[in-house]
């Protein structure tokens, strides 16, 4: 497989900063993470029932209320600064962190 992603040099997708992340917070405890689009999924089916429909229906019948809705659950979940720590962890140098984020 080749992505986008792939043909850029030095670049780490979103998913796997996520997912790090995700293990981190695991660490200690004794059941693995759930993976974020599971997480996803398990959240918009909750809503899904919640509103009267199915989450077998086609993904272009889930209203945008939903949606919107798990987005919120999922963006307070997550650190505001998760990027900018992923940034700052991988420079070696102030000056090269003011390089990355400037």
């Amino acid at each position: 497989r080749s992505g986008l992603i792939q043909w850029v040099e030095g670049t780490v997708p979103l998913f796997s900063v996520y997912r790090d992340w995700q293990a981190r917070q695991a660490e200690g405890e004794e059941q693995q993470p759930v993976r974020p689009s599971d997480l996803f999924y398990e959240k918009v089916a909750r809503e899904l029932e919640e509103a009267g429909l199915s989450a077998s229906a086609p993904r272009k019948d889930w209203p945008r209320e939903v949606l919107k809705k798990v987005y919120q659950q999922l963006v307070g979940e997550t650190p505001k600064d998760l990027l900018q720590r992923q940034l700052w962890c991988s420079c070696s140098t102030p000056a090269e962190v003011w390089a990355k984020t400037a």
